[in-house]
């Protein structure tokens, strides 16, 4: 072996193989406790962002229907939410 090189895993002694898979184990746990308290953190703005995406993709073929007899994009919209929100509404 020559001086100043770093060792072959095969000439690395077993402790030292094992530490490093133990401190890679511990920076995957401790980068998924950071993704997952990220995810609570911003949780409440997510799923608002990920509702309205939905809806817009959903209700842009009406809205372009719209659109395309000369109904400006606002008013299409706006004219478009209302009668969703009938659509999903029970009349038991």
């Amino acid at each position: 072996m020559t001086s100043g090189a770093d060792p072959t895993p095969a000439d690395e002694p077993r402790i030292v193989r094992a530490g490093k898979w133990a401190w890679a184990a511990v920076g995957i746990v401790v980068l998924a406790a950071i993704v997952v308290s990220a995810l609570a953190a911003v949780g409440g703005l997510v799923l608002p962002i990920v509702f309205g995406v939905v809806l817009a993709v959903v209700f842009r073929p009406a809205v372009l229907w719209m659109v395309a007899r000369r109904v400006n994009p606002s008013i299409a919209a706006a004219a478009i939410v209302p009668r969703a929100s009938l659509a999903n509404t029970d009349f038991y």
